[in-house]
């Protein structure tokens, strides 16, 4: 047996407080699907105070650099992603997707990690076509997987509690 099995997957969405009608059309969608999932508040440009970027942290572990006062929104969906990380490591869960409440989503998530049918040391997957692979693995019953190059979207992604970890790290500070 896999130490995989039976490890539940969590669904976030992230959505902005005043955005219920992109909250409706994705709620219709996962309860389509059958996919309990959890809304993450998004943190707002407005809420971003951007005469400290490149000076102080603007939250325990979230340090803006290289960002100008037009491109808030930008940073602040960054520090959305930043919070629900940080959120996934303190609650110490094993495995989450991370959804953006724009994500297109065709086929319902895995419930189980174990029927993700991951590579062993799989931290974080990406859930778009978007992401460049080379030489994906093709399963006629899953998704392809390969190794990301050229960067992708954060439109949805599968991520462990070790790959939180390690993207927290590489996010400070956020760029």
């Amino acid at each position: 047996d896999s130490p995989l099995v039976g490890e539940r997957v969590r669904v976030f969405v992230i959505n902005l407080d005043n955005d219920s009608d992109r909250l409706r059309r994705f709620t219709r969608v996962m309860e389509f699907f059958d996919v309990p999932f959890e809304r993450w508040p998004a943190t707002r440009g407005s809420d971003l105070d951007h005469s400290q970027f490149n000076i102080r942290p603007l939250a325990p572990g979230i340090f803006v650099k290289d960002f100008d006062e037009w491109s808030r929104n930008e940073a602040a969906c960054g520090v959305s992603h930043i919070r629900l990380l940080q959120h996934i490591v303190r609650d110490e869960i094993p495995w989450a997707v991370v959804l953006e409440d724009d994500a297109i989503v065709r086929r319902a998530p895995p419930h189980d990690v174990a029927d993700w049918l991951l590579p062993e040391d799989a931290e974080i997957v990406m859930l778009s076509q978007r992401a460049l692979t080379d030489e994906p693995s093709v399963d006629p019953e899953f998704p392809a997987y390969g190794p990301v190059r050229g960067g992708a979207g954060t439109e949805g992604y599968l991520i462990s509690l070790e790959g939180a970890r390690k993207l927290l790290r590489v996010l400070m500070p956020l760029r």
